[in-house]
């Protein structure tokens, strides 16, 4: 395996100039390379640095760069909790610089004290003005990254009207750590012209197909809307259990997420609902007549969605994204899920580019086709169950009935899984996976010293934990594990290749070609933040070479 310091990587770290402007597609690696940079500096400053990382909400924050920067310091061993301040999301280095968190919806902290770096998060979706409140009180340097999806402020405030801006345009190309299924998964779209131009070429366009337009995100439901209906879609093991107040106000609707989450039984979400403060008919689902039937045994007045479309499922579908097409609606800012799924849900599009009257499922959350479910019937393979409905097994050994089995992605990233007892589980990169601690995980953040939970059928179910071997075929970015073969100085940024390379790494002119690239970055290194890691193919070698240099 080749080792890689990505492109990408090397562009963002040359910008010098305060404004550090990075446009980009899909899979350009921008947000995690700024935050690997960041760390860095922090790690390495010579007196304290404060660095602040903004987004346009809390929800967002921590869904986003709080998540993917708590994955960089724990994959690397660097995270003490100690050192981590969860109420104010602020961590403190031993060097005595922090990186704190915050969204831009907090006026005291825009226009608060100074700091010395600054990091906008799809600056895109945040106004001139916390620019403005930013800009102006940060020190050093300041990162702004974005899918250029249309043209915001940056394009018709900033660029080419200052002197201190550097712009930077990344694409998949840039990260060479991209695995070929995920480069064949994102050049199957160039004949969408406008997908194409923004997440292909990562230029200034529109997607094209995008089934839902001119949403407004808004703080909160006024006290003045009317609750009008408790929206409820069905989920547990594999889909999300998702619950939206639907409110009436001034002639249009505003959405507020109220749950989405995978496990919760009929009983949890009768409590869920039967807790809110306000009461309104709940409509779910209508595909589970049964658990309408024990929800409402709990006390809480449900019905099923009525289909009024003729012509099936399709029809069906089409008819109620009409209905909402016409509707002005807003959602509150809390609503992340809701907020994702509007801006990614968009129609299919044929191979000649041509837009069909059909929505796609390139959201949703898939295991490959000859994934194996374990069923009341026993094995069997997940592509023969589509059309099906059944019963399987599922969190603890529950046994829960299965429906509406589909064909979703085409050619889309997956995460492949080796399991200690031979299995292999290949899944996209944002399916949920559970761990021990209860807690749910997406398939792309896993490593080899996670455990997830597996519940298999014989006589009875017998569940048991499955230690993981081998995650492979990710973005190394995307989460680095142990059994990754990598040399890194500090956080990955400088890679070697394995064997014929060694001395790069390991000898003091290796340490001192990489001390001389991040001099240039003023970034400090030494001997001690050196950490290696490989395949279990070479694990002989290295081990070997452990006990003889220890770093």
């Amino acid at each position: 395996m080749l080792f890689h310091q990505t492109t990408a990587t090397k562009k963002i770290v040359a910008l010098n100039k305060k404004i550090r402007a990075i446009a980009g597609g899909t899979s350009a690696s921008k947000t995690i390379s700024i935050l690997l940079y960041l760390i860095a500096r922090s790690q390495s400053d010579k007196e304290k640095k404060l660095t602040s990382v903004i987004s346009e909400s809390t929800p967002h924050l921590k869904r986003g760069a709080i998540r993917d920067f708590k994955n960089i310091m724990q994959v690397h061993h660097y995270w003490k909790n100690n050192l981590w301040n969860a109420t104010d999301f602020i961590y403190t280095f031993e060097t005595g610089s922090q990186i704190e968190f915050f969204s831009a919806d907090q006026s005291d902290k825009l226009r608060g004290g100074r700091r010395d770096r600054a990091f906008l998060n799809e600056a895109n979706n945040l106004t001139l003005d916390t620019f403005d409140q930013i800009e102006v009180r940060t020190k050093e340097f300041i990162f702004l990254d974005w899918n250029p999806t249309s043209e915001f402020w940056f394009y018709t405030e900033i660029f080419n009207k200052r002197e201190d801006v550097d712009f930077i345009t990344l694409t998949y190309k840039d990260n060479e750590a991209l695995s070929p299924e995920i480069i064949a998964s994102i050049e199957a779209r160039k004949n969408r012209k406008g997908w194409w131009q923004v997440y292909g070429l990562g230029q200034l366009g529109e997607v094209e197909g995008k089934i839902y337009k001119n949403w407004q995100i808004v703080d909160g439901v006024p006290h003045e809307a009317r609750l009008e209906r408790f929206g409820l879609d069905f989920g547990y093991s594999v889909d999300f259990t998702a619950i939206v107040a639907i409110y009436y106000y001034n002639g249009g609707y505003i959405l507020d997420e109220i749950t989405f989450l995978k496990g919760l039984s009929n009983k949890q979400i009768a409590d869920i609902l039967l807790n809110q403060e306000n009461t309104a008919l709940v409509v779910a689902d209508s595909a589970e007549p049964k658990s309408i039937d024990e929800i409402s045994g709990y006390g809480v007045n449900i019905d099923g969605a009525k289909k009024k479309a003729e012509g099936g499922e399709r029809s069906y579908v089409k008819w109620r994204i009409g209905v909402v097409q016409d509707k002005r609606i807003s959602v509150t800012k809390r609503s992340v899920n809701i907020i994702k799924e509007y801006r990614n849900y968009l129609w299919k599009v044929d191979k000649n580019g041509k837009i069909l009257n059909e929505p796609e499922h390139a959201f949703s959350h898939c295991f490959a086709p000859d994934s194996m479910v374990h069923t009341t019937k026993g094995k069997k393979k997940i592509a023969d169950l589509v059309g099906k409905s059944g019963f399987l097994y599922t969190q603890n050994g529950i046994v829960k009935r299965f429906y509406d089995v589909k064909s979703t992605r085409k050619n889309a990233e997956m995460v492949n899984i080796e399991f200690n007892d031979g299995n292999i589980l290949s899944v996209t990169p944002d399916h949920l996976l559970l761990l021990p601690n209860n807690q749910w995980i997406e398939a792309g953040l896993l490593c080899q010293s996670d455990m997830i939970q597996s519940v298999i059928y014989e006589q009875e179910s017998k569940i048991q934990w499955l230690n993981i071997y081998k995650v492979f075929k990710q973005s190394l970015l995307q989460r680095l594990c142990k059994w990754e073969e990598m040399v890194f100085t500090p956080l990955c940024l400088v890679f070697g290749k394995w064997g014929d390379t060694r001395e790069l790494s390991y000898s003091s002119q290796g340490r001192e070609q990489g001390k001389q690239f991040f001099d240039k970055s003023g970034i400090e290194t030494s001997s001690g933040t050196f950490i290696r890691t490989h395949d279990t193919n070479t694990q002989g070698t290295t081990e070997k070479m452990d006990r003889e240099d220890k770093t």
